[in-house]
């Protein structure tokens, strides 16, 4: 049985695998582009490797104070992997750069942040009457494309979850309402009601018997692994990065 959240009717693979679970539909319109390139299972199986994951740990273990969450340390790596594979493999198609400043539509400012994009709303002022913002969301990488009906965001997001817990880390991402909501000041920014949306995740969060994992894909959405085995595999990759690099430091 997989538990997915949200009510009973809606969230739960019960006995029966052909029951068909009733999602609500996502509330913009999802496309896949073509040609396929950097949104490819296979581009990023032959494109990716563990050496890639170790390199960027490297680098943002480097660059911590706190080398005692591995976990939070693979996140922010893959991040960095990803934003570097779909840039370097997907810069014709997609322009990575809509961005260049911070940007304000409505009460939310689009700032960009090593490598994502940022979304901060205004909740009120200041004493002194200045706009007091919260962070609304974040996109791991952004860009645009276009066609003969205009724009359309493309977000590329990354879920490594925690090792006894990524089916839940993602799960939580693909809810309709969630996502909608994650969305809504980036598809009123390019003023659209379509997107482009690709998730990265472990292939052992990623399984065809997830009702909610489907409803997505089969709403338009995009779900690629990270060629990196698992989640705890990575996990224990960045402890013996951390490790080398203690031992690197007491030299």
């Amino acid at each position: 049985m997989i538990d997915e959240g949200g009510n009973i009717f809606s969230g739960i693979y019960r006995k029966w695998p052909k029951e068909k679970i009733p999602y609500p539909a996502y509330p913009f319109q999802m496309v896949r582009p073509l040609p396929l390139g950097c949104f490819s299972r296979e581009n990023i199986v032959s494109a990716v490797s563990l050496n890639d994951l170790s390199r960027h740990l490297d680098s943002v273990i480097a660059e911590s104070s706190d080398r005692n969450n591995p976990q939070g340390l693979v996140g922010l790596a893959s991040e960095r992997v990803v934003q570097e594979y779909v840039v370097q493999s997907g810069s014709e198609m997609v322009d990575f750069s809509p961005i260049s400043g911070s940007e304000a539509m409505g009460d939310f400012v689009f700032s960009p942040n090593v490598g994502q994009t940022v979304v901060n709303r205004r909740v009120g002022s200041k004493k002194d009457g200045a706009p007091s913002y919260h962070t609304h969301t974040d996109h791991d990488a952004l860009g645009v494309m276009r066609d003969q009906d205009g724009v359309i965001p493309v977000v590329f997001e990354v879920k490594t979850g925690k090792a006894k817990s990524a089916h839940g880390h993602l799960t939580d991402f693909l809810q309709p309402e969630q996502l909608g909501e994650k969305m809504a000041p980036l598809l009123s920014l390019f003023a659209t009601r379509r997107a482009i949306c690709v998730v990265f995740a472990m292939p052992d969060m990623i399984t065809e018997q997830s009702p909610l994992q489907k409803h997505f894909r089969d709403s338009g959405g995009i779900i690629l692994p990270l060629p990196f085995i698992s989640s705890g595999h990575a996990v224990e990759l960045a402890k013996r990065r951390i490790l080398h690099a203690q031992t690197i430091a007491a030299l």
